[in-house]
């Protein structure tokens, strides 16, 4: 197995769980979420959405033809993330550059996977 296939699944696994339990905790009424999502001003239907499109791009993560769909919609709700971090609640900002750096890695293997250099077997 090439490096770049076990970066990529290593990734599809951490961020499918990652976003996954995130969605969980906000489906579950988490306190913290509650408090985050009243802040934002949007309330617990913004909170269900995004814990939706959380389940959404983690389970597109782990099917192999949806890999790259699944990492662009956690891309979008990383944005949305960061968006609220830097006008609202001003905390965390850490954590998003980096979840959004890993799922542009992802991207980019989905779509531009590495080729065997010349003379090299597949």
């Amino acid at each position: 197995m090439k490096p770049s296939t076990i970066l990529a699944w290593g990734l599809r696994i951490a961020f499918a769980t990652l976003f996954g339990l995130a969605a969980f905790s906000k489906f579950s009424g988490d306190p913290q979420y509650i408090s985050e999502f009243a802040k934002i001003g949007f309330g617990d239907w913004f909170r269900f959405a995004t814990a939706t499109l959380e389940t959404i791009g983690a389970i597109g993560l782990v099917i192999p033809r949806m890999k790259p769909w699944g990492a662009f919609v956690l891309l979008a709700v990383t944005f949305g993330a960061t968006v609220a971090q830097l006008t609202v609640l001003h905390v965390g900002l850490l954590h998003c550059a980096l979840i959004g750096t890993g799922l542009l890695v992802l991207i980019y293997l989905s779509f531009f996977p590495q080729q065997p250099e010349v003379g090299q077997q597949s």
